[in-house]
């Protein structure tokens, strides 16, 4: 169940200290961004009878694209890059539902302040969309001919409401209002959330270890001569995504997992100052990484162990 945020509060209304590395302690280092985001649907049945095919009608389903615009690709590419950035700053977990981030503590303005940035540009990208939609629904009639349907678009403000983003800040708990209804209500709802949380904390232990891990074994693979012996190919996302994680680490270890701690404050120190240049331009720098990263891949691999559930990184 969710419930709103107080300020001043716990996640579970408890104070901040409980002990990091129960379930207790996860809920009290976390809050939970849940995000709504409303688009405008381009897509449209078209009856079967429109094309020619040689199979049973009931089992052919067309489709057709009502509009092509590059304003509307760029709102899209806009919010699968939120969904990105949260997903890298979240702890990942199954207890969310989807839409919902849970955002630690200690990240809560950085992410507060992204959101409302994004929500400031993706209205600037709605407004280009808007001031090109009646051109848009032009070249729609020209290229869709007899499959064009005037009823697919609604007028230009129309259009501008279909496009909403909703954002809350919730918690998890079991409501107070149970207990004055049922005594052994609340405590059933109680255990039950107090179980799903110690499960949780597991979880995120298990699936920060293994999202390192696939890092660095990417990373890792890189780093060592092809068969041929010659270089491989080393973008620069090999070291930006290590980094990324490196960088919202301590925020993110809810657990106080002190065993991975070790093994990024590592990885921190063998990456400070190098770039993917110096990478692909210095033997050494390539060689002294190579090393580094082996060493921790073969510990990463005695602390990633299968994890009980599946856990989602993502929203969807």
């Amino acid at each position: 169940m969710y419930q709103a945020l107080s300020r001043g509060e716990g996640t579970n209304g408890e104070p901040q200290a409980d002990a990091v590395n129960t379930g207790a302690g996860v809920r009290a280092r976390t809050v939970c961004l849940a995000v709504n985001i409303r688009t405008l649907g381009t897509r449209r049945t078209v009856s079967s009878d429109a094309v020619e095919v040689d199979a049973d009608r009931s089992m052919i389903h067309v489709g057709k694209d009502i509009i092509e615009s590059e304003e509307l690709v760029s709102i899209r590419r806009l919010d699968s890059d939120m969904r990105r950035w949260l997903a890298l700053r979240a702890v990942p977990s199954r207890i969310t539902r989807s839409g919902c981030y849970l955002i630690p503590v200690g990240l809560i303005e950085v992410v507060d302040k992204y959101v409302a940035q994004y929500r400031a540009e993706r209205t600037a990208r709605i407004d280009a969309f808007v001031a090109a939609y009646p051109a848009l629904v032009r070249q729609a009639e020209e290229r869709l001919r007899s499959q064009f349907d005037a009823l697919d678009y609604p007028p230009a403000d129309a259009v501008a409401r279909a496009f909403e983003v909703r954002a809350s800040w919730l918690s998890f708990d079991v409501p107070a209002a149970l207990r004055a209804i049922s005594t052994e209500l609340w405590s059933r709802e109680r255990a039950r959330v107090e179980a799903e949380w110690r499960d949780a904390a597991e979880e995120v232990r298990g699936a920060l270890r293994e999202g390192f891990a696939k890092l660095v074994d990417h990373l890792a693979e890189r780093l060592q001569p092809a068969e041929d012996g010659k270089r491989k190919v080393f973008r620069d996302t090999a070291i930006a995504n290590v980094t990324a994680f490196l960088d919202t680490f301590t925020a993110r270890d809810v657990t106080d997992d002190s065993a991975l701690a070790a093994l990024v404050n590592q990885a921190r120190g063998m990456l400070a100052g190098v770039d993917p240049d110096r990478v692909r331009s210095s033997s050494m720098t390539r060689e002294r990484l190579a090393e580094g990263f082996g060493q921790i891949q073969a510990s990463l691999s005695e602390l990633v162990t299968p994890v009980a559930r599946k856990v989602r990184f993502t929203d969807e």
